[in-house]
């Protein structure tokens, strides 16, 4: 049943007119501040090379027997697989926010962000098992460490609201219900839709396009993510108060959102 723009704009202001999160590195924050978000701007784009690497590293271990189990939430998944996940999340060239403000503590407690949490703790398992690498694996993993070092710093949480026209040529990103206990494999991109955010023009044309029913149980869950390639003005950029991360395990690191 089409709905009436009454009923349209009920639906946008309880879903779509709300604040998305997004938590950084305070490096990367007193930046954004100053210059807002830039996507084309890549903070990783000196170490990708080295992350591939060692991707390949820790995949030939796995090979060997050696794998690294990481605690995401209630998912438990390969050192590889975390890699892996990271390699897609830095090669789109997005950047990304979340309706969750329940979870943002948990990724406050990430010093340095997801990424580089996920680095940390797959080179210190290396460490703690003494692997025995070559030369040249042992010399991408060291410079790998200098560079995760440097990120090492508390984090900062903010938002920007959902009506913001930098919404509108973003990404919605489907995230699936994890089913508890089962290790997963790297399936290559999520899913992605048109994203219903920005003005209210832009959401009554992409639900006239694709229907409400295929966005609204996500929504209504806050099962999704906005992947955003286009640059937001620092006027448009909230901080959050009490910005304060709770204590959590090091041991249990979200998949890599920075």
């Amino acid at each position: 049943m089409v709905k009436s723009e009454k009923e349209l704009l009920k639906f946008y202001k309880e879903y779509i007119d709300i604040p998305l999160f997004r938590v950084v590195p305070n490096c990367d924050y007193n930046k954004i501040l100053k210059e807002g978000i830039n996507p084309k701007k890549d903070p990783y784009k000196n170490i990708k090379h080295l992350i591939l690497q060692f991707e390949k590293i820790v995949r030939k271990l796995e090979e060997k027997g050696f794998i690294m189990f990481l605690k995401w939430g209630h998912q438990e998944v390969s050192g590889a697989y975390a890699l892996g996940v990271t390699l897609v999340d830095l090669s789109i060239g997005y950047v990304d926010f979340a309706p969750d403000e329940d979870a943002v503590p948990y990724y406050l407690a990430l010093r340095g962000g997801a990424a580089t949490s996920n680095l940390k703790r797959i080179i210190k398992r290396i460490r703690e098992n003494k692997i025995e690498l070559s030369k040249n694996d042992n010399e991408a993993i060291k410079k790998i460490e200098v560079w995760t070092n440097k990120r090492n710093c508390e984090n900062k949480a903010f938002y920007v609201k959902g009506t913001s026209k930098s919404f509108e040529t973003a990404l919605f990103q489907i995230r699936r219900k994890p089913k508890p206990q089962k290790r997963r494999k790297l399936k290559g991109h999520p899913d992605y839709l048109e994203s219903l955010f920005g003005s209210f023009e832009n959401f009554k044309k992409v639900a006239a396009k694709h229907g409400l029913k295929k966005y609204s149980y996500y929504l209504r869950n806050k099962l999704f993510f906005l992947r955003v390639k286009d640059k937001i003005p620092k006027e448009e950029i909230i901080s959050l108060k009490n910005n304060k991360a709770p204590r959590y395990n090091n041991d249990s690191v979200p998949p890599s959102k920075d």
